[in-house]
This record gives structure tokens, sequence and C-alpha cells, in this order.
């Protein structure tokens, strides 16, 4: 409700500074003390105004990423006591639905109400509001959020992943895997390590160029992404050979 009423402000404001004409030239303003006062005083207004903004979108950003991480945490903690795997695997998707657009840089328009679908399709019903936002991340300027976003998501994957291969391997106890199961167990795979990848990539150089030493925050998710990736590439499925034999020596460059 803030957020409304604080938008509706702000567009009245912007209005009204339209109405008040152009903002007087500077040959004008020194020809006129008038003038000079107009355009010193629009020009004030008006910045004032556009600080408004930049205060309400940051504000804006800041609940939008904190409604996200409340409604993860909230299906990562109900998957840990959902017995059914499956549906424990759903909850993660959900994760990842929520998560993802922001995270790739895609401009992201939603609202409560898909989460509150989410949670009745899990026989769960709440009552939240109607919250609309607008949500686009600059890998430059917001990179602390992309990089949590990016490490979350990793570990989401391989969460999925991990259900996945407990699925797997109960069914190979009556028949061997089909196709199907290995593609979407090699998605979830490739998935964890594209985004364990990105986590890694963000600690580079502009240039590309891997950090000498790495800063104390981040030497320990920088090694567990590290060795995530390791074992990712050595558990892809393939029934070739030489390609099984590629992934197994990339997961050792990654474990050197």
């Amino acid at each position: 409700g803030q957020y409304m009423e604080g938008r509706h402000c702000l567009a009245a404001a912007t209005v009204i500074s339209g109405l008040a004409g152009e903002v007087p030239s500077e040959a004008a303003a020194r020809e006129s003390e008038t003038e000079s006062e107009r355009r010193e005083q629009l020009q004030q207004k008006r910045a004032d105004i556009a600080r408004c903004w930049i205060k309400y979108c940051l504000n804006l950003l800041q609940d939008a990423k904190k409604l996200l991480e409340d409604h993860s945490s909230l299906f990562r903690a109900l998957a840990f006591f959902e017995e059914d795997l499956e549906r424990r695997c759903k909850m993660h998707k959900r994760r990842v639905d929520m998560l993802e657009p922001i995270c790739n840089g895609t401009n992201l328009v939603t609202h409560s109400l898909i989460f509150c679908s989410a949670f009745e399709e899990f026989g769960l019903f709440i009552d939240v509001p109607l919250v609309y936002f607008s949500v686009d991340l600059n890998s430059r300027y917001y990179l602390l959020i992309r990089r949590q976003l990016m490490f979350e998501l990793a570990e989401t994957y391989n969460e999925m992943m991990d259900l996945k291969l407990t699925l797997a391997n109960r069914q190979a106890d009556n028949h061997s895997l089909d196709s199907h199961t290995i593609k979407k167990f090699n998605h979830l795979c490739s998935a964890s390590a594209k985004y364990f990848q990105m986590f890694l990539d963000s600690l580079c150089s502009p240039e590309g160029k891997q950090p000498e030493h790495l800063e104390e925050e981040v030497l320990r998710p920088a090694l567990v992404a590290r060795f995530r990736v390791a074992r990712l590439h050595s558990k892809l499925i393939s029934s070739s050979p030489p390609v099984q034999l590629e992934n197994l020596n990339r997961a050792l460059e990654n474990y050197k």
C-alpha cells in the first residue's frame, strides 16, 4: 500500500513539474532576475523529484529481493519436511522459477498471486497482499546480489539433481534408466555447474583474469563452487566413452 501511494505521489509531482513549463535557458536567466530564480527553482525541484524516484526504486528493489528470498527460504524449509521426493523436487523448482529470471538480468514483473498459486499447489493456503514490482538487476551495480542468486540457484539445482539421482537409483533396482531420466538428470547437473561457474567468473576482473588472492568473505564459497563444479562434471551420464572421459578430465581440472 505504501509503495502504491508513494508511486502515485511521485507521478503526480512529475506531472505538476511538467505543467510548470520548460526550464529557462541560461541566456534568459542572465537577462532577467525573475527568469534566473525560476530556472534555479525548477532545476532544484525537478532534481528533488528525481532523487525521490531513485530512492523509491532502490527501496522497491531491496524489498522485492527480500520477498523473493523469503519465499525461496520458505520453500526450502518446506521441502525438508516433504517425504515425497517428487514433490520435494517440485518445491525446489519453484525456487528456481522465482530466482532465475532476476539472476539472468531479465526484467521481471510479477506479484504475490504467483506465490499464492504455488503454495496452493502443495495444499498450503496463505493470505498475502497483492504486490507488483519490476526488477532488472544490472550485473555491474548489483554484483553482490547477483552472486547470492547465482550461488543459491546452483545449490538448488544441485539439490534437485541429488533428488533425481536418489529416485533413479530406486528405479534402477527394477530396470535401467530411460533416456528421458538421463536427459533430465544431465540438465540439472549442467545447470548447477553453470551457476557455480558464473559465481566463480564473477570473481574475475573485467578482463576475465582470476584474482591471485580471494577476499576472506568469498574464499569459502569460491572453494565450494570449484569443488561442486568438479563433482558435477563427474556425475554427468553419457553412453559415449570419449565424452565420459572428457567429463572426468574436466572434473580433474577443477579439483586441481
